[in-house]
């Protein structure tokens, strides 16, 4: 009886560890998958002087309006 409990351990070691082994790969696979997407989509405004869309980051803010360049910040406060 012994003989049976031992090698049931030794087998549901092995599912486990095999188990563990496979989630790290899965997660490893799906890291790249990320990672190897692409850039994403870039948050976007629109000016309100243009109206063209330009990327978020490269905003130019001024009482509560958005810009595309400062340039056009100047023009629309005149």
């Amino acid at each position: 009886m012994g003989k049976v409990v031992f090698w049931l351990a030794v087998l549901g070691a092995f599912f486990l560890v095999a188990r563990a082994v496979s989630l790290i790969q899965r997660r490893d696979a799906a890291h790249r998958r990320d990672s190897e997407a692409g850039p994403r989509a870039l948050e976007m405004d629109r000016c309100a002087h243009c109206g063209v869309h330009f990327p978020r980051e490269d905003a130019v803010r001024a009482g509560g309006s958005t810009y595309c360049s400062e340039e056009h910040r100047r023009a629309a406060s005149r």
